[in-house]
């Protein structure tokens, strides 16, 4: 089900963005988003119920460990593990599960990491130097190397040029081995926003274990205090999620 509402959201997205005159009527990409995270909501409500209708069995506990839970923030973990009975909790499966949601770097709600990274003169940058406070920023993690990467810097232009006066930043991180290719990309996208690397190299660096991400590209969006309130900060999440804090 999941999947069948994410393509139908995807040709309605990306069918709106192909148009050579700007954007079409994005609105039916939005309400299938809506209409996707929907889904995801009330399968989570789902597992949350079987867990607590069955919390004696392993299976239960299987389930707690499907949980997307990031989503709901961090103290969502002690919430879903007291629906688990006490000697089920304190199982060695049980115990694994906890160390294990409790290990995870980011959830909604978290605020965000710091880490030093590379400018484009080889300087160190701190995350906390350039995040500023009262703007909300996109925290983007990229590659040049990295095709999906490339093909969304069109639709960071767009909203970085619509939000920005209104207060919202991106901060793109690079995770390229390769500075120099890196640098070289930079010349031919020409994003008008900051551009930072990491100071490791590529999915052995630095920001891909402290945030905990398997793929690029990867954003996080901070709000003014810095929290960070969107995790998938891509495509439709993000276009509805800058909506409704600069259009509502």
């Amino acid at each position: 089900m999941n999947s069948t509402l994410f393509e139908k959201y995807r040709v309605a997205y990306y069918y709106a963005k192909a148009d050579e005159l700007g954007r079409k009527n994005m609105q039916p990409a939005y309400d299938a988003l809506e209409e996707l995270e929907n889904c995801k909501d009330e399968i989570y409500r789902y597992k949350v119920k079987f867990i607590q209708e069955n919390s004696d069995s392993p299976v239960a506990l299987y389930v707690a460990g499907t949980l997307a839970i990031t989503k709901y923030g961090r103290g969502e973990i002690n919430k879903v593990l007291a629906l688990l009975s006490e000697p089920l909790r304190n199982s060695p499966k049980g115990k694994a599960l906890e160390k294990r949601l409790n290990s995870i770097p980011v959830y909604v709600g978290d605020q965000y990491l710091d880490i030093d990274m590379l400018d484009k003169e080889g300087n160190t940058v701190n995350l906390s130097d350039v995040i500023n406070p009262g703007q909300y920023t996109l925290l983007e993690i990229w590659a040049s190397w990295c095709g999906p990467c490339r093909g969304d810097i069109p639709h960071l232009k767009d909203a970085y040029s619509a939000y920005h006066a209104k207060g919202f930043d991106i901060v793109s991180v690079s995770i390229d081995a390769n500075k120099e290719q890196w640098k070289k990309a930079l010349e031919q996208e020409q994003m008008a926003w900051l551009q930072v690397c990491d100071k490791g190299e590529g999915f052995d660096g630095f920001i891909v274990k402290k945030y905990g991400i398997s793929g690029v590209p990867s954003s996080f969006l901070i709000d003014p205090q810095g929290k960070i309130i969107l995790t998938n900060a891509r495509g439709g999440w993000l276009d509805t999620k800058l909506i409704e804090l600069f259009e509502k």
